[in-house]
Parts: C-alpha cells; sequence; structure tokens
C-alpha cells in the first residue's frame, strides 16, 4: 500500500479479474460494463489480452462512502508492457475516486512503460500521472509487437476520440 493511499484514508483491493470486478459492481449505481461491450474497435487487438488484473479504491474512512467500491482501473500485462483495461467510476462521486486507483495502479504497483486509450473522462487523469498523447512511432519505440498489433488491427484509430497515450 502507497503512501498515497494511506494519507488519503482508502482501502485498494486485492487485484481481480473482469467477471470478479463484474460481480462486485453490478449492484452499483455504475456498474462495470465488460470489455467485449466497451471495446467494440479493441477485441481483436492485444488490448484484448487474457491476463487482465483489476483494482477497487474503497469510500475513504469517515464519509458516507466507507467501504463502498467508488472506482476501478485495470491493466493487462504482454511483452513487458501494460495494457490499460478500462477506468470507470462506479459509485456515486466516484471521480475523485478515479485518479486515486489510477496512481495506485500506474505508480505504487509499478506499471511503467504503459499504453492505453483515454477518453475525454479519463485523458486528464491519465495526462496528471505523466501519461503523454502518442503515436504509432511511439509505441514502437517501447514494443515493435504492440505497435504491429495496433497497425494490423486498428489501422484508423487516430480518428477516434479516444486518444493513444502511453506511459514510460
Amino acid at each position: 500500500m502507497s503512501w498515497w493511499t494511506i494519507l488519503k484514508e482508502v482501502t485498494i483491493s486485492e487485484p481481480m479479474n473482469e467477471e470478479q470486478i463484474f460481480t462486485l459492481t453490478k449492484d452499483q449505481p455504475k456498474p462495470w460494463v465488460k470489455r467485449t461491450t466497451r471495446w467494440n474497435n479493441l477485441t481483436r487487438t492485444v488490448f484484448n489480452a487474457p491476463n487482465e488484473q483489476y483494482w477497487v479504491v474503497y469510500g475513504r474512512k469517515g464519509t458516507e462512502e466507507e467501504g463502498k467500491p467508488m472506482a476501478a482501473q485495470g491493466v493487462a500485462y504482454t511483452d513487458g508492457i501494460y495494457l490499460g483495461q478500462g477506468i470507470r467510476n462506479i459509485g456515486e462521486g466516484g471521480k475523485e475516486y478515479a485518479f486515486d486507483i489510477a496512481r495506485e495502479v500506474f505508480e505504487t504497483k509499478g506499471k511503467r512503460p504503459a499504453i492505453l486509450f483515454a477518453n475525454q473522462y479519463s485523458k486528464p487523469i491519465f495526462k496528471r500521472l505523466g501519461f503523454k498523447e502518442a503515436t504509432l512511432e511511439d509505441v514502437k519505440e517501447i514494443s515493435k509487437s504492440v505497435a504491429a498489433n495496433l497497425q494490423k488491427n486498428i489501422p484508423d484509430y487516430q480518428t477516434w476520440t479516444q486518444k493513444l497515450m502511453i506511459l514510460r
């Protein structure tokens, strides 16, 4: 557990798979949406890695959210790189918790380098953590195989509203 977690007085779950996080959050205001539903464009890519892990941050001690799942962040590991598997607010008011869980996962757990796609909601969170917008050339510097997979399976990603981002 990081100093950040202790300072914020939050609890972070042990890693879990997508089915576990889906079950945990099904009764929450904003339940987890499975990758098969969220990622129509990424299902044939390396981002659909089978070894995903998700962490959940629970509400701060002394608040009405205490002990409730508030936000989650997932990653998968391949070719020496961590691939973002999604970030989501789960509870009411969970937006402030999203940064907490992303920071825990990408800083404390040592998840570097990392590649992900960020939307307008998550892009500011990841920029605060040091992620930069990227091109396939940037990805090639980290992993030729991941770049080749993306180029083959989603050649038009540049037109998406989500932005390719990397952390080195």
